[in-house]
């Protein structure tokens, strides 16, 4: 980064069909791996598709040794690079930081360009309105792909503080050797919380933060800060935050929270023809402003001139979020100014615009596991596929899937291999034909009525106490239930 170079994570487990397509779009010009990993990707390009490395021209470093002579391979199948954004620009602040992808409706995934400017003003505004300082120790438990990476790592070495990066499973010990804690609700819901811990300051983000929690987090750490925060990949990490001082018996969830320094909110009326401000007790959507709005998609210059905009109300350029939300207020319309958040009000937040949800603390875009199971099911002439989040507070996913025929174990074996686990659909429906709208589209609504009468997937029962001792804690802890006796705990919460 110094040098003026982007970086792209890649998380070790992910299929590797993926973090060849994610190289490929990204440009990326080296790899930096471990031997091992390197041989297995070179293993599965020979077998990929035809365009899995089409426009990467790649070196490939392995560091299992930090030495000046590293091995450095040319990547096989090289081909030339297509037109990527630049690595460098005359103002360097808005030189390329980094990319992190998210799901994709078009059933790609789709890479977020941050600059150097929208991070360091990220950090800043971090270290010092939570004081992180040389004293703190952050316990690192996120993924590499996760872009609170991003803060924890540049954020906290940025404060002169520590990182602890914490094993898989040795999370309970290390919460007494650390002072800040930053996740998704559920990867804290799954240690048991207890008084004498030394955080300070505990950041939740990513997912709908549980009452509950909160409420425990108050009870074991009284003088500890608890802040939910919110945002996307699109405004770099975060854009909103709330402190968590104590809870309203009113409240329903944790209030969406307010914008953070040079952060600007408008909730816009889409049915419009213009842009016009949604009226308080209004749904809107909501478009954000500011320092943090990325560069763009990768690669996708069309969706970039989609979801990035100019607007007229803002001045500037706004990132369409996608996020149905309203104003929490019962004041006069002066309080708001074109749309815009004002220093008094709350937003509550609805639902999605569109058809991307939160599972465990993951952006999901239903449209690339439809897309997916799609691909998985040719050369099946007539087929179709729906996918739908169920729950409100644990999110679970189910695909609905013709022809009835279909080999669910063989779909859900090809789906593991070109998608992350929190992404593969808990139960998978086969049926004749799925319920269509009078325009000929998928009848989503029909099919979520349906789901209290779908046959799930057979569960376990427990057979004696034991059993039931333990799959009553696992559901409680991690506030997923019913829970088979036969689940595989990796599976169900990474």
């Amino acid at each position: 980064m110094e040098a003026g170079y982007g970086y792209l994570p890649c998380d070790e487990g992910l299929p590797v069909q993926r973090v060849l397509h994610m190289l490929s779009t990204a440009g990326a010009s080296m790899l930096v791996t471990s031997a091992s990993n390197r041989a297995h990707l070179e293993d599965a390009a020979q077998h990929a598709e035809n365009n899995a490395l089409e426009g990467w021209n790649g070196l490939a470093v392995e560091v299992d040794e930090l030495t000046r002579d590293a091995p450095v391979f040319r990547w096989p199948k090289a081909r030339p690079a297509k037109g990527v954004l630049p690595r460098r620009s005359e103002d360097r602040t808005q030189q390329l930081a980094y990319v992190i992808f998210t799901s994709g409706s078009t059933g790609r995934p789709k890479g977020v360009a941050v600059s150097h400017r929208s991070i360091v003003h990220l950090i800043e505004w971090v270290n010092k309105v939570y004081d992180i300082n040389q004293s703190d120790v952050l316990l690192f438990v996120t993924s590499m792909g996760f872009d609170l990476s991003c803060y924890d790592i540049f954020g906290t070495l940025s404060a002169g503080g520590k990182i602890r990066v914490v094993r898989p499973g040795a999370v309970g010990a290390a919460l007494r050797l650390g002072s800040f804690w930053d996740s998704a609700p559920a990867v804290l819901q799954l240690e048991t919380l207890c008084a004498g811990l030394a955080l300070r300051t505990v950041f939740l983000s990513g997912d709908w933060v549980p009452l509950q929690l909160v409420s425990a987090l108050k009870h074991a750490l009284p003088s500890a800060r608890v802040v939910a925060l919110g945002g996307a990949t699109e405004t770099t990490v975060w854009s909103n935050s709330f402190h968590v001082s104590s809870i309203d018996p009113c409240w329903r969830s944790v209030p969406y929270g307010r914008p953070i320094w040079n952060h600007q909110y408008y909730v816009l009326d889409e049915s419009a023809s213009s842009e016009s401000p949604a009226l308080p007790g209004m749904a809107g959507q909501l478009h954000i402003a500011g320092t943090g709005v990325a560069l763009g998609y990768i690669g996708q210059p069309d969706l970039t001139a989609e979801r990035f905009h100019q607007s007229s109300l803002a001045g500037q350029t706004v990132y369409r979020t996608g996020d149905l939300v309203r104003f929490m207020t019962e004041e006069p319309w002066g309080h708001l100014r074109d749309g815009l958040l004002g220093s008094e009000l709350q937003l509550e937040f609805l639902g999605r615009a569109d058809f991307q949800v939160k599972v465990r603390g993951h952006r999901v875009e239903l449209g690339e596991i439809e897309e997916a199971a799609r691909q998985a099911l040719l050369p099946v002439p007539v087929q179709q596929v729906a996918v739908l989040a169920t729950g409100s507070v644990e999110r679970r996913l189910v695909a609905f899937v013709t022809p009835e025929q279909v080999d669910v174990a063989q779909l859900r074996q090809v789906l593991k291999e070109r998608l992350p686990g929190y992404m593969i659909p808990e139960v998978v429906v086969p049926r004749p034909e799925l319920p269509l709208t009078t325009s000929g589209k998928i009848n989503r609504q029909a099919l979520e009525r349906s789901l209290d009468h779908t046959v799930d997937r057979p569960l376990r029962q427990p057979q004696n106490e034991a059993e039931r001792s333990v799959l009553a804690a696992f559901q409680e802890v991690l506030g997923m239930a019913p829970l088979s006796t036969d689940d595989d705990f990796f599976e169900r919460v990474r």
